[in-house]
């Protein structure tokens, strides 16, 4: 991008800015400049510091050297500087700012710690510069990272600010005609109008705030943009009572005629949630490979299929053994009709079901017990080489192998494709006119239908085994396989069962009936009542939930003109290339030092792929990936603590910064109780 093209950003940067860059797969309607980090790889090829590089303690300045490596570390700014785009924003007339002072001691100071070999760099200069408008930072007393770094991008953003309007004009919220997309592109312009910088492009969000009347129910809705989100530590009260409303359950999932891997699903789900709703749920887990729709729920006790649950039954937190099953009825006249497998005579603890009418064939019947058992069974027609060759390739289909993701072992799920050669493989055996009541091409059939009138019934009667068994078939009706099933299924107590042939030639020898996958949802068995871990999804969904504010903080409403109590609640609608996390640690008190007290729990937080999507409202959800590169630290309590800072170089590694001293760190080392402000990355973008 050209010094001409920055100073003035361009109409349509999808366009040209995939052309620049084909890694990105997005470009949100608020970004209007994207800087390459790959800017900064020359530096890589010359003996230099790139970045690795510790500043002097000026007196107490832990704070700012901490500031100093995450803001570094921001490649895209620091890129933006080195290769002296900034030069054409700087603003000279804006008396916000220091006319450029800021930005030019910046540069020189990242050249200081980027293209030259010191291992330590002097920031005194950018101290000195950015006390000129902030007092409080001129002297040597303790200062806090997090509101050295508001600061100093604040006055970075008036030095390179582009725009000389600085009034600001209070907006109307959304009007009952307005798109919130519309609403909220007007507050961003808005604020673009006093704030048009790199800082704006790099570091901006936008929040949603919508405060809802008691009186009307009008939602009056307006946006805020932000450049650090302070996130505040809930209570274990709060999180208590989060653990009180939701609940750990597991279930099972057996794939449509067995053809795939069986899943033992653990999900932390509100405690009202009801049957129809949970395969929402399960569509969260990341580890689960099949595509749902509509499930079917079954208790089970003993193996014996108990009850189908309401869909609106509330699933209890009980330990009990519920299955679920594609829910393939047809319509009010499709019955539900257990299948049980047998192994070696022993019965599977995962019984399975077949949907079946009145108007069923006793031929269909045999067709989609076949599904069932062909997932354990070698193919029949396989007796040359080449056949041998195809029942291979109809067997990877079956079984496909798992694959590798980001070193780790993913299930494969057989495609849709596999009940099509299934289907044909059975019309080629049964299909002939002479196979239709029996199989003379078997020698040893591999598996026998049977037939109980109910589960605890001791007869098995047997209805198929190679050929039909007319004379127990009689008493259903069934002489052929065209004849209707309706006699067979009129009895609501009646199962079938299908037994395997460990001993056919057709058997496949790794039979394991109850084998199954384990998944888990976010939150499953990670805490406990007592001490429950707080993660960075409390603090996100503390933010994002509703506040009641009654007696004393009534509200003047935009829609009936009265003055009400009010729910209010912020939303994240647009979020940045560049997103800065604050742990709101110190809080007022009458009792810590300076009036202040640390909160010292440790936030879990991911190091890669934190999801973002769950808390925007606006256009970018389904972007909304972000990878860490650096965390501010406070170590001690308010009274004196010490600042470092652990980061990602463009080198790839990972390093502590301690003032003056860098050393080689981990990625895990940044996740500790001492993290006070996170530096996450967006991907793709």
């Amino acid at each position: 991008m050209s010094e001409e093209e920055e100073e003035k950003p361009k109409e349509n940067p999808q366009e040209t800015n995939n052309q620049t860059n084909p890694q990105l797969v997005h470009v949100s309607p608020f970004t209007r400049t994207i800087i390459d980090i790959h800017d900064l790889d020359y530096l890589l090829t010359k003996n230099t510091n790139h970045g690795v590089c510790g500043g002097h303690n000026l007196g107490n300045t832990c704070f700012m050297n901490s500031s100093i490596a995450c803001l570094s570390n921001c490649t895209e700014l620091t890129a933006y500087f080195l290769t002296g785009k900034y030069k054409t924003s700087i603003n000279k007339k804006n008396k916000q700012g220091l006319q450029g002072k800021l930005a030019n001691a910046w540069y020189d100071l990242l050249k200081e710690y980027w293209e030259t070999k010191s291992r330590t760099g002097n920031p005194s200069t950018v101290k000195s510069t950015v006390a000129k408008k902030a007092k409080i930072f001129g002297g040597f007393g303790q200062q806090d990272s997090n509101e050295f770094m508001t600061e100093f991008l604040s006055l970075l953003n008036e030095d390179l600010n582009r725009s000389d309007k600085k009034e600001y004009k209070e907006l109307k919220e959304k009007g009952k005609d307005e798109s919130e997309l519309d609403c909220a592109k007007r507050f961003w312009n808005s604020h673009l109008e006093r704030n048009d910088s790199i800082i704006t492009d790099l570091f901006s969000g936008l929040l949603k705030s919508d405060v809802k009347c008691s009186e009307c129910g009008f939602d009056n809705i307006s946006f805020d943009p932000f450049n650090t989100l302070t996130l505040a530590i809930p209570s274990y009260n709060y999180l208590n009572e989060k653990l009180a409303t939701h609940m750990d359950i597991t279930f099972y999932y057996i794939p449509k005629y067995c053809i795939g891997s069986n899943f033992r699903i653990s999900l932390h789900v509100p405690k009202e949630i009801e049957y129809k709703d949970l395969p929402e749920e399960i569509k969260k887990v990341k580890e689960f490979p099949y595509k749902i729709d509509k499930l079917l729920f079954i208790r089970v006790l003993d193996s014996k299929l108990k009850n189908i649950m309401d869909p609106n039954e509330k699933k209890a937190n009980k330990k009990e053994f519920i299955f679920s099953f594609d829910d393939l009825r047809q319509d009010e006249n499709t019955k539900v009709i257990p299948l049980y497998m047998y192994n070696n005579q022993v019965i599977s603890a995962f019984p399975r079901v077949l949907f079946l009418k009145d108007t069923t064939t006793f031929g269909e019947l045999k067709k989609r017990i076949y599904f069932y058992a062909r997932n354990f069974i070698k193919n029949p027609l396989a007796n040359s080489k080449e056949e041998i060759e195809k029942e291979c390739e109809i067997d990877e289909k079956i079984h496909p192998k798992k694959e590798k993701d980001d070193k780790k072992e993913v299930e494969k799920i057989p495609g849709d494709e596999v009940y099509d050669l299934i289907e044909k493989e059975y019309n080629q055996i049964f299909g002939a006119e002479e196979n239709k009541e029996k199989l003379y091409i078997f020698k040893d059939f591999p598996y026998v239908i049977t037939f109980k009138k109910n589960f605890d019934d001791k007869a098995n009667i047997t209805i198929f085994d190679g050929e039909n068994n007319l004379e127990n078939l009689k008493e259903f009706n069934i002489a052929k396989d065209e004849d209707s099933i309706a006699s067979l299924i009129q009895d609501n107590e009646f199962c079938l069962n299908l037994f395997l042939n460990p001993t056919s030639s057709f058997s496949n020898p790794k039979i394991n009936l109850n084998s199954c996958v384990s998944c888990e949802g976010e939150d499953f068995g990670k805490r406990e009542k007592n001490m429950p871990q707080i993660t960075l999804d409390d603090l996100l969904e503390y933010f994002c939930s509703n506040e009641h504010l009654d007696r004393g903080n009534e509200w003047k409403c935009g829609n009936c003109k009265k003055r009400v109590s009010i729910t209010k609640k912020f939303s994240i609608f647009y979020v940045p290339k560049l997103l800065i996390i604050c742990l709101k640690r110190f809080t007022k008190s009458n009792y810590g030092w300076g009036g202040y007290d640390k909160n010292t729990i440790a936030i879990d937080f991911p190091i890669e792929n934190l999801d973002m999507g769950k808390y925007i409202c606006g256009p970018d959800k389904a972007y909304s990936k972000y990878d860490l590169f650096a965390v501010s630290q406070h170590y001690g309590g308010t009274g004196g603590g010490h600042y470092t800072a652990v980061c990602k170089n463009i080198d790839g590694n990972w390093y502590s910064y301690n003032d003056s001293s860098v050393s080689h760190a981990t990625a895990s080392s940044a996740v500790t109780s001492a993290a006070y402000v996170l530096f996450y990355r967006r991907k793709n973008w």
